[in-house]
């Protein structure tokens, strides 16, 4: 069963019961109104009768004969009502006429007593149901009766309309729920029918409209975050296997030239061939270095895996300039503060370490790296040559070399990785001039 039938079933039911609680309540009061409106009139008419006419604790008693039937007379404009009167002695008298007797209950003889005023109830006696009122008159007590036929016929009635009313109810609101819960589900259909699409043609390209704010509004938004997520994933797939293959085009072209000299170098003077092997070496580390930074850079888009925690900046910082003097011998001095950010220790450590080691590569040995902690931003100065204003806009791009740096070992990527794991934090990366006459690099984190 689709989603979209279940939503409209449960619809149904829902309504189903809510209609059904209706027509239970609706004829409970209508029965209750209809019974207070013959129970009104039956003590209309009890009290009518008690009034004289039957003459209660009269000087004649109601079972002896007289000149004229007094029931004869209590009965004259009243229709379809049985009466029968009770004496507080528990005696019991009704018209000669009637064929129906009226029950008597312990509660009517109370009535008769004086114990009670008055007592109402359904009874079920040889001619059908009936309503029974019996009150108290005079020195006795009156029953009147009526019968519940025309009661029990207004109730079918009033049952059927109910009934049929529920039923139209149930159906126009299973229908009613079908149609709103098509309509809700329009957009989750777009959805399918995309997701199907992207699977069907690899197009990350496709969007869905998004006209509302509520949760399939939300579905939809989160859906086009996530291909723009896919597309970027893509666009910087490609792009580092398209440069990626740039840069390892010409170390393994140079490698293949040594290797093909040295194999033709027989006859070649033993220096030759060393400065040979040792040309085919150095071209071996780079493809090894450019190979780990790919790595490292593949990693990047991954660290996403990685926990967020709260890190402190200063202490990061403290550790890689620990770890590089003890490499290097270098002097590294570092001026941080307490900053604690939320983000990635391993990604911000990797990006720390790249300043760090980028700045020393162009420092003069006996030079000082500083490294500068000051809320949540991250830089490095070193004292080299700096960065050229034509060079400053592209520095952070991958396998980006200036005509300076194209003669010193480097992959062009060491910057790359910093300028996406600032990225990766919502934050961004600066460089500028520094003091000592070479540049600052770092990056900010949001506060």
């Amino acid at each position: 069963m689709t989603l979209r039938a279940r939503l409209a079933l449960v619809t149904a039911a829902v309504a189903a019961i809510v209609v059904v609680t209706g027509v239970v309540v609706a004829r409970t009061v209508a029965r209750g109104e209809l019974l207070s409106g013959i129970d009104a009139s039956l003590v209309d008419r009890a009290a009518a009768l008690g009034r004289g006419t039957l003459g209660l604790g009269g000087s004649r008693s109601l079972t002896e004969p007289g000149p004229e039937d007094p029931f004869g007379r209590a009965l004259r404009g009243f229709d379809a009502l049985y009466l029968q009167v009770i004496t507080a002695e528990g005696e019991t008298a009704a018209p000669s006429n009637q064929t129906v007797e009226l029950p008597v209950s312990e509660e009517d003889l109370a009535v008769a007593r004086g114990d009670r005023r008055r007592q109402v109830r359904s009874v079920d006696t040889g001619a059908g149901p009936m309503r029974l009122l019996t009150a108290q008159v005079g020195e006795g007590a009156i029953q009147v009766a009526r019968s519940l036929d025309e009661f029990d016929q207004t109730m079918r009635g009033i049952t059927l309309r109910l009934v049929v009313v529920g039923i139209a109810g149930i159906v126009a609101a299973g229908v009613l729920g079908l149609w709103v819960t098509r309509s809700a589900l329009r957009p989750v259909d777009e959805l399918t029918r995309t997701v199907e699409h992207v699977t069907a043609t690899n197009d990350l390209d496709t969007a869905i409209t998004v006209d509302r704010t509520d949760e399939v509004g939300r579905l939809a938004t989160g859906f086009n975050k996530m291909m723009q997520g896919l597309r970027r994933s893509r666009l910087d797939q490609e792009r580092l296997v398209r440069d990626a293959g740039h840069e390892l085009r010409t170390p393994l072209t140079a490698l293949r030239t040594n290797i093909e000299l040295l194999a033709k170098s027989d006859g070649e003077p033993v220096e030759h061939r060393r400065r040979l092997v040792a040309a085919a070496t150095e071209e071996i580390e780079e493809l090894s270095t450019l190979v780990s930074v790919l790595v490292t850079l593949a990693a990047d888009h991954d660290a996403g895996a990685e926990p967020v925690t709260n890190v402190d900046l200063g202490e990061l910082a403290g550790e890689v300039v620990a770890r590089f003097q003890r490499r290097s011998g270098r002097t590294i001095t570092l001026d941080a503060n307490h900053s604690v950010v939320s983000g990635r220790a391993p990604s911000l450590e990797r990006a720390i370490s790249n300043l760090v080691d980028n700045a020393l590569k162009w420092s003069p040995p006996q030079s000082t790296v500083r490294v500068s902690v000051s809320g949540n931003s991250v830089s490095v100065s070193d004292a080299g040559p700096g960065i050229g204003d034509a060079d400053k806009p592209r520095v952070f791009d991958r396998f980006y070399r200036s005509a300076a740096a194209r003669t010193t070992p480097g992959s062009g990527l060491g910057l790359a990785i910093v300028a996406n794991v600032a990225e990766g934090h919502g934050g961004s990366v600066f460089v500028e001039d520094s003091p000592e006459g070479g540049a600052t690099v770092g990056f900010r984190l949001p506060g």
